[in-house]
């Protein structure tokens, strides 16, 4: 009786060791690709051409697109997003088609609807030069001449926005097919060798986030989830090395981490 009641109490010792190591995992410095699950993880490197593009990665809160090789960054661009109330999608999807020049139909709801039925190809367009689908009526595409400001901004409307010398430079090296990312990370850490940088961008949409869960689905959702974002504890993390930090899983996916060698 007394060794079965010692097994039992040395099985939930065991079990509540796990548990806890769920809820709270550490980061290992190592590791950090196989430890930071939820966490999207890129690295940034000199050497590669843009011809080498075979993944885009969105974040929304940071106003940035990455032109990836795997999982390594060729090029940055600094983008527009949709504001609250038309936020910009999340989910993983790929670029099935792409046009320069193509006239602008607005959608029913757009704001654009408001000022004329469709727009033909040129400065004023609203979806500048070029344009890149990848879900329902939502595309990567560039501004006018007169929208150029919104960049690092939201603005009424879903989709991606590059400047027009963007879109145009990222347009001629991405194929049909390629791997589109699109994420909405409120911490961004940057390791590099003289240290770690901490980044903590506003939560844009309040929560109220447009997330697709089945990219083939065409139908453009009306529901917008409440999802919470989790923020690091800077102060407390900044000067402690980065094996030793103890976060809780929940924040692990709100984290952006660029490694930069």
């Amino acid at each position: 009786m007394i060794l079965r009641v010692f097994f039992i109490l040395i099985f939930l010792r065991c079990f509540s060791f796990l548990l806890n190591s769920n809820e709270n995992p550490l980061i290992d410095e190592d590791n950090l690709l196989e430890k930071l699950a939820g966490v999207v993880v890129l690295t940034d490197k000199e050497d590669n051409q843009l011809s080498e593009i075979n993944r885009l990665v969105v974040n929304i809160p940071s106003y940035e697109i990455f032109a990836c090789k795997d999982s390594e960054i060729v090029k940055k661009y600094r983008i527009s997003i949709g504001c609250r109330g038309l936020p910009t999608v999340e989910g993983i999807f790929t670029i099935d088609w792409k046009m320069k020049n193509a006239p602008y139909r607005p959608i029913e709801g757009s704001p654009y609807r408001k000022i004329a039925d469709s727009f033909p190809p040129g400065e004023n367009n609203p979806m500048g030069t070029r344009k890149m689908h990848f879900w329902g009526p939502v595309c990567i595409h560039g501004l006018s001449q007169e929208k150029r400001k919104l960049i690092g901004s939201p603005r009424r409307g879903s989709c991606v926005a590059l400047l027009k010398e963007d879109i145009e430079e990222l347009y001629e090296h991405i194929r049909g097919g390629t791997k589109l990312e699109i994420y909405y990370k409120v911490n961004k850490i940057i390791k590099k060798n003289t240290g770690i940088e901490f980044k903590k961008y506003p939560d844009l949409y309040n929560g109220y986030r447009k997330i697709v869960d089945n990219p083939e689905t065409q139908k453009y959702p009306h529901i917008i989830k409440k999802i919470p974002v989790y923020y690091l504890n800077l102060p407390s993390l900044e000067n402690t090395p980065v094996s030793n930090w103890d976060v809780e899983k929940k924040t692990l996916n709100d984290i952006f981490l660029i490694i930069e060698k």
